[in-house]
C-alpha cells in the first residue's frame, strides 16, 4: 500500500507542476535550432521504435526490481521514461 501512495503522490505532484507550467497557444515560442535537430534525430531513429524501446526498458527495470524496494528517485526516473514514451506515441499519432 505504501508503494501505491508514493506512486500516486509522484503523479499528483507532476500533474500539478504540468498544469502550473502550461502556456496558451499564443505564449508557445517557436522551436530553436537545437530543438529542431532533436526532433529530426527522433524522426530519423523512428518515433514508434524509440517509444517501444523506452517502454521495454521501463518494463525490464520494473521486472528486475520486484524483489527489492525501489527508491523514490528511481520511481521518478521510471515515471519520466513512461511519460517520454507516452508522449512519443502521441507525437507519432500526429
Amino acid at each position: 500500500m505504501k508503494h501505491e501512495t508514493s506512486h500516486n503522490q509522484i503523479k499528483h505532484n507532476r500533474l500539478a507542476a504540468t498544469r502550473a507550467g502550461q502556456a496558451t497557444a499564443d505564449e508557445v515560442p517557436l522551436l530553436s535550432e537545437k530543438q529542431r535537430e532533436f526532433f529530426a534525430s527522433i524522426r530519423f531513429t523512428g518515433i514508434a521504435e524509440l517509444a517501444a524501446s523506452l517502454e521495454r526498458i521501463h518494463d525490464l527495470a520494473l521486472y528486475h526490481t520486484t524483489d527489492h524496494p525501489i527508491e523514490l528517485s528511481d520511481k521518478e526516473a521510471l515515471l519520466d521514461v513512461k511519460t517520454l514514451w507516452q508522449a512519443l506515441v502521441k507525437l507519432e499519432e500526429l
